[in-house]
């Protein structure tokens, strides 16, 4: 993790103790401050970013409180939805126009829903389901051209609000999808056969041994990588909306 030191900023003996500073840090910000001024054409970004970021404060917590309790294997899906936030996010802010991009991100999510209620009407209330296709419909009158692009997109199979498969996003911003592979293996349990059982002979007999042993260097990585994607994502929402910013002291 990249980080400035400040003259009489303290300094931790673990990326979890920082994590645990990160996160008092921003929430501390955030509800200190005054309500921002957002021009109404921006009004939705300033919505899906700040659903995003509490979005990336709860899983970090999460992530936070797993490793601290000694449950450190647990964090794979967490980091990996937190990554994939993270994709979200760099691709709405450094990807075409924020407002359009925003707007399809509302949509989308609009409209998965939707689709659900409408699959299994038993779900939802008929009322509320009236409800939300007159918020669907009133949303796209409101933004017709990010109306026209995901209904384009959706056409082609196309889900994801950029029109991209997650790892498409990725390969766009970074040049690869590595990391998304590799949380992959953590999500989905890819390689937990060949990882969490280990065989040894005593005296003849065979023992097998479940779990993977943890090190502090696994936990403090865990940490580090939540704690980067955190402390960027909400640098780019203070720059936005005019917070104050976070500066990472050293571990």
């Amino acid at each position: 993790m990249l980080s400035e030191q400040p003259d009489d900023g303290p300094v931790f003996d673990s990326e979890i103790q920082r994590l645990d500073w990160l996160i008092k840090q921003i929430e501390g910000r955030v509800k200190g401050a005054d309500d921002p001024q957002v021009p109404p054409e921006f009004l939705v970004v300033f919505t899906v970013t700040g659903a995003w970021l509490n979005r990336a404060l709860t899983e970090a917590k999460a992530i936070l409180l797993l490793t601290t309790q000694g449950l450190a294997e647990a964090v794979g899906p967490l980091q990996r939805a937190l990554w994939e936030l993270w994709i979200d996010w760099r691709y709405l802010l450094n990807r075409g126009d924020r407002p359009l991009n925003a707007a399809k991100a509302t949509l989308s999510a609009m409209l998965e829903g939707l689709d659900v209620f409408e699959a299994y009407l038993g779900t939802c209330h008929p009322t509320t389901l009236a409800r939300l296709k007159q918020d669907v419909e009133e949303f796209e009158a409101g933004h017709p051209r990010a109306s026209a692009e995901v209904r384009a997109q959706r056409e082609k199979r196309k889900y994801h609000w950029s029109g991209l498969s997650r790892s498409g996003m990725e390969r766009s911003l970074a040049g690869s999808a590595v990391v998304y592979k590799l949380l992959s293996w953590e999500a989905h349990g890819v390689v937990s056969p060949v990882r969490d059982v280990s065989f040894e002979l005593n005296d003849e007999v065979a023992h097998s041994r479940f779990g993977q042993e943890i090190l502090e260097s696994d936990v403090n990585r865990a940490a580090w990588i939540t704690g980067g994607v955190l402390f960027y994502a909400y640098n780019d929402f203070a720059l936005l909306w005019g917070l104050p910013a976070v500066v990472l002291p050293r571990a």
